[in-house]
């Protein structure tokens, strides 16, 4: 006799063919539904790290004419109505690397400058409700990049100003 056993056995420990093998599969492949589900999770992982303070900016929404006409009213009578002022935002024709802001009686200013005439304007207003009644709306030409009007919110804010607002050209 030999060492292998008989012939019965061995063909039991014979290679199987891809026919073989394929009878013995059950079910779908689940590999590439995992690989896709991996990458859809890691997608959205990543663009919520990409979240940044500009997603939670507080912007004015339009008001109906109902609302906007019921302003209150200062001592004898006299209608305190908001201070509206409007910043208009371009860039720069000599170099369009730059932002020019006009408002607020600067014009072709910088950014930094119209803060800082922001700022100089409420300097001399004591108390919230005085500052409420300023109201600042940034009005952006579709060429500037939407960093500066970022910045531009960021240096409204500075100044004390809490209502802001956005408008599309």
């Amino acid at each position: 006799m030999s060492d292998f056993g008989s012939s019965s056995q061995r063909r039991g420990l014979r290679r199987r063919g891809a026919l073989d093998q394929h009878t013995q599969h059950f079910g779908p492949n689940m590999t590439p539904m995992v690989d896709v589900v991996m990458v859809i999770l890691v997608f959205f992982m990543v663009s919520a790290a990409f979240v940044g303070p500009e997603w939670f900016l507080r912007t004015l929404l339009p008001q109906s004419a109902a609302k906007a006409a019921s302003t209150p009213t200062g001592a004898g009578g006299a209608t305190l109505g908001p201070l509206r002022i409007t910043l208009d935002m371009k860039l720069d024709p000599a170099d369009p690397t730059r932002v020019r802001v006009s408002g607020n009686g600067l014009t072709d200013a910088t950014p930094e400058a119209m803060g800082q005439s922001l700022k100089k304007l409420t300097d001399g207003l004591a108390g919230e409700e005085v500052l409420s009644k300023i109201e600042v709306l940034i009005a952006p030409a579709r060429s500037v990049p939407y960093r500066e009007v970022v910045r531009m919110h960021e240096l409204v804010s500075g100044a004390g100003i809490t209502r802001v607002g956005y408008s599309t050209n």
